[in-house]
């Protein structure tokens, strides 16, 4: 059985480990008037500005659509 680690050796490991290469979390809303495309809601990213589909995100930018109504 191999001997328990030390807390300076597990300490050394963490600190030589990369940090994970993510981006932030977009955060917005769905603005404006809807409108129909082909059978569906959308509106505009209040992010990109783009009129996109309705989701929990914007297809275009990413952003996640939780941001609390400002009006």
């Amino acid at each position: 059985m191999p001997a328990p680690a030390s807390v300076t050796s597990l300490a050394a490991a963490i600190s030589q480990t990369p940090a994970a290469d993510v981006a932030p979390v977009r955060h917005g809303r769905w603005i404006g008037e809807p409108v129909d495309i082909d059978g569906h809601t959308a509106m505009e990213c209040s992010e990109c500005h783009k009129v996109r589909v309705l989701g929990e995100y914007c297809s275009s930018c990413g952003a996640r659509m939780d941001k609390e109504d400002e009006q």
